[in-house]
């Protein structure tokens, strides 16, 4: 029975794991998984559960690297600039360390496939580089665009994924009735990826609530994570989120007797938000506390940089802004901000749009999108055509499982999760080895008292790795 590897950074909420459980019972009887993951969730179904850090410098000086590897972990280490954290001495240690684990693992768990959530971090970079030393065949994972999809992609995700570099070969019919369907079925349920307050059925109630002035043209703006891969890798145009929502604003303040800019805060947005609600004052208002299925219904057009929230809207036929690079792109009735200086006048084209109350909806874009791109483990979703996780591209092996592979498997298991430990002493031994040297040679007045006490620290810790 051949098996797979899936390394999983994401968190594991209640859409996540049904999705998960639902891929292990239509495969788990086909192939062995071994899921590596950032995040754990008691109700996995997975046998093979293997914790992980990110956080994590795995220690090895001592690792068989083969020869020409350098320039390979220099390229691996230059991902940590995507996340603004990039230093060439940590990012290639980094580099080297996961590249190392991910080549025991591949060597132990010997995958005929490799699936790696996102793809751009330094231990999914390192991971996908091994396997394509070794000729595994590597996919990327993420959401889709709306809850409870889910994208299996070996080009990459949003904009850089195969449904934009091949989407006029996706071979589907345009189906005007099924996505009608489908956007039915979708919104009913109120069901989002994060969580979102209850919601409201009546547009006066959802404006009195938020102060909303009825009389004007409502523009919505979703905000995003800077952190997140999609803000960081395809918002091309500005150089954070922040800088996106402001410039809005400013754009919007000539039109500030008929317009008015709700923004929404993402429901995982950490930092300090009030310079964003300072950013839209003057034209609108920055809240925190409304369904985001509320602020598409009540909205006359929505403004984003590429927030799958623009996609539900889309869906909805309601005039949208795209001012990044997004899945969008093909969508023939979606506006796109093609340069910072045609902004004005693209807003003029959105609220031209929105006054007009017109609704246009791209069949054969969602048509595409939804029955020849997207998996889902949702029975009605299911129904009305979108991949199921039996359709997963996984290699199959007719062998049914024994007793004696899960016993194997068990026990590979339990090795990497042992060699993480054994990895992490290492990595402990090597730290507190760069603290003695440095605090030993660099600063005299401390070393006869911190270096001895360091000295015995290390003493212990190589006992315990002998041991």
């Amino acid at each position: 029975m051949k098996s797979i590897l899936i390394l999983n950074c994401s968190l594991l909420g209640p859409n996540e794991v049904a999705w998960w459980n639902s891929f292990y019972e239509a495969h788990g009887d086909n192939v062995e998984v071994f899921f590596f993951t950032t995040d754990t969730n008691a109700e996995l179904a997975f046998p093979n559960v293997i914790q992980i850090s990110y956080h994590d410098i795995l220690s090895c000086a001592d690792a068989a690297l083969d020869d020409g590897t350098d320039d390979l972990l220099s390229q691996v280490a230059e991902y940590d600039k995507i996340w603004e954290c990039y230093d060439p001495v940590v990012s290639k240690a980094k580099a080297r360390s996961w590249y190392a684990y991910w080549q025991t693992a591949l060597a132990v768990c010997r995958p005929a496939a490799v699936y790696s959530w996102n793809g751009y971090n330094v231990p999914e970079v390192a991971l996908a580089r091994a396997a394509d030393l070794a000729g595994i065949a590597t996919f990327h994972l993420e959401r889709g665009p709306f809850a409870r999809t889910f994208v299996c992609d070996k080009k990459g995700f949003n904009f850089s994924g195969s449904f934009i570099s091949d989407y006029d070969k996706i071979d589907v019919e345009p189906d005007e009735e099924r996505v009608r369907r489908f956007r039915q079925a979708y919104f009913k349920g109120g069901v989002s990826n994060w969580e979102q307050p209850e919601l409201v059925s009546e547009r006066d109630a959802f404006f009195d609530t938020l102060g909303i002035p009825k009389d004007k043209l409502l523009l919505f703006f979703p905000s995003q994570l800077d952190r997140d891969a999609n803000s960081k890798l395809f918002n091309r145009h500005f150089s954070s989120v922040y800088e996106a929502l402001a410039s809005t604003a400013s754009v919007l303040e000539k039109h500030a007797d008929r317009v008015f800019l709700l923004a929404k805060k993402h429901p995982k947005q950490e930092d300090d938000t009030e310079r964003y609600a300072a950013a839209c004052s003057r034209v609108g208002k920055w809240i925190e506390d409304a369904h985001i299925f509320d602020c598409i219904a009540f909205a006359d057009a929505v403004i984003s940089i590429n927030s799958a929230v623009a996609v539900e809207a889309a869906l909805c036929g309601k005039p949208t802004l795209i001012l990044g690079s997004s899945i969008l792109q093909p969508n023939e009735a979606v506006l796109k901000l093609t340069d910072r200086e045609t902004f004005d006048e693209t807003i003029d084209d959105l609220l031209s749009l929105a006054s007009g109350r017109e609704t246009r909806i791209d069949p054969a874009y969602f048509s595409k999108l939804l029955f020849g791109y997207l998996f889902s483990a949702e029975p009605e979703y299911v129904e009305l055509g979108l991949k199921r996780p039996s359709d997963f591209p996984v290699p199959r092996d007719t062998g049914p499982a024994d007793d004696a592979r899960r016993r194997c498997a068990e026990a590979i298991t339990s090795f990497m999760q042992s060699t993480r430990q054994s990895a992490l002493l290492r990595a402990e031994y090597a730290t507190l080895e760069r603290e003695y040297e440095r605090y030993k040679y660099g600063y005299e007045r401390l070393a006869s008292s911190w270096a001895n006490r360091a000295w015995s620290k290390l003493k212990g810790i190589m006992v315990r790795e002998k041991s």
